[in-house]
Order: structure tokens, then C-alpha cells, then sequence
């Protein structure tokens, strides 16, 4: 008998669907850049081609929407999970989903996600 996990949902804060050129950079020690899927207060999930260089411990993240001026930086964060979405059998990079979640933010960085999701995103359905 096959067995089925039940994923038990821990979020605190909805999540929103991106609804633009949004994509995030995680910095150092290494630099990962990737598009954002849905974002929430506490925190967001990305997609990236990963090559040969992952990502170790990252401690900090930049949004950017390359349709706007929108830029955030220095926003702490932590890796919650890494999944492959699809292996490529021909080539040495994946495709590559993070959940990151935020660290302790400024009242800035806290009215500058909300005004994120306020003007690029959808409720997730």
C-alpha cells in the first residue's frame, strides 16, 4: 500500500501570487538569483536554474522588479526548503524551487514588502 503524506500547512501569513517581473538575489556567500513565485509577510518561495555553485547559508536577500524602481536589500532570511522541480538528463543544472523566510525586519523593510504585495501580486487561489 502506497503511503501519502499530508502536508500540514505552518504559515501565519497568506501567501500571494507575483504578478510581475519580480525576482529575488540571495547574498553571501555565494549570489543565487531567481524569479519570485508567491510572496507573503514572512516570507517568499523562488524559482532558479541551478548550475554547478548552490547556495550555502545565504543570510540576506534583495527584491527587485525590473518593470518598476521597486528594489529591497538587506532583508534577512533563512532557507527553508530546496526542492528540484525538473532534472535536465542533458545538462548539469536543474530547475530549483527555495522557501526562504524573513528574519527579524526593519519597520522599513516591513512597509516595503507589504507595499510589494499590495501593488505587484494576486491572492494565491
Amino acid at each position: 500500500m502506497a503511503s501519502t503524506k499530508v502536508r500540514i500547512e505552518r504559515r501565519k501569513h497568506k501567501r500571494f501570487r507575483v504578478n510581475s517581473s519580480a525576482f529575488v538575489m540571495l547574498t553571501p556567500p555565494d549570489t543565487c538569483m531567481g524569479r519570485i513565485i508567491d510572496i507573503g509577510a514572512d516570507g517568499l518561495a523562488f524559482e532558479y536554474v541551478d548550475g554547478e555553485d548552490t547556495p550555502s547559508r545565504p543570510n540576506e536577500l534583495e527584491i527587485i522588479v525590473t518593470d518598476s524602481a521597486f528594489r529591497l536589500n538587506h532583508i534577512p532570511c533563512e532557507i527553508i526548503y530546496d526542492l528540484t522541480i525538473y532534472e535536465n538528463p542533458v545538462a548539469s543544472s536543474n530547475k530549483k524551487r527555495f522557501g526562504v523566510q524573513f528574519g527579524k525586519l526593519t519597520d522599513y523593510q516591513r512597509d516595503q514588502i507589504q507595499y510589494f504585495i499590495r501593488n505587484h501580486t494576486t491572492i494565491e487561489p
